[in-house]
């Protein structure tokens, strides 16, 4: 017990705290961290959508230029020249290999197609297919209702990761019940059975 006791202390010197074997709720976010306009952090609630992909400021005074010019927002808040490579090997839509100059450029990442005819379904749902493409070994639950209000539609723009799934939600409220206390929410059924595509690995 004692030796039980001193490893534990010595965890907590070496780290500052024992890790919790828990799995984690993500939120993942793959917006611009800066306001395009002032150059602050940006508010996550804060934002607009052109084509397909959001645009984040730091206030509404910024939120009102952005308005005014999405596309002109959306080429400041991404540069041509920032842009990220995720460097899938294969479509993300179809399962296809990625063929060579075909992609798609969404909040700042290219990702690569097997036709152009696969962008416009990228953009349709740009950070869950980046959620998929970036965070390792992550498919989709398959939800199509919330799993907090049971009777409503999830909202494709609204979802989280969780134990390598990415849970769709309708709200952003629904974000924070779900995160208090995941394993109350989550169908069993569906996790074990790993529902959702495993398109557009990286390798």
């Amino acid at each position: 017990m004692l030796r039980v006791l001193m490893t534990t202390l010595a965890a907590v010197a070496l780290f500052g705290t024992v890790p919790a074997q828990t799995s984690k709720v993500t939120v993942p976010f793959f917006g611009n961290e800066a306001c395009p306009y002032s150059g602050k952090p940006v508010k996550k609630n804060l934002f607009v959508e052109e084509d397909g992909q959001r645009v984040y400021v730091c206030c509404k005074k910024c939120l009102k230029m952005a308005k005014a010019d999405p596309k002109a927002a959306l080429a400041k808040a991404y540069p041509a020249d920032r842009v990220k490579d995720v460097g899938n090997a294969t479509c993300p839509i179809m399962g296809g290999k990625v063929k060579p100059g075909k992609s798609v450029v969404v909040q700042g990442h290219r990702i690569g197609l097997c036709c152009p005819g696969c962008a416009k379904k990228v953009k349709k749902n740009a950070r869950r297919t980046l959620a998929r493409l970036t965070m390792k070994g992550v498919t989709e639950l398959g939800n199509k209702k919330c799993l907090v209000e049971k009777d409503d539609d999830v909202d494709p723009a609204i979802f989280v990761v969780y134990k390598k799934k990415i849970v769709g939600l309708c709200c952003e409220d629904c974000i924070e019940e779900f995160s208090k206390n995941p394993e109350k929410y989550m169908p069993k059924k569906m996790l074990s059975k790993g529902k959702g595509s495993g398109k557009g690995s990286r390798d």
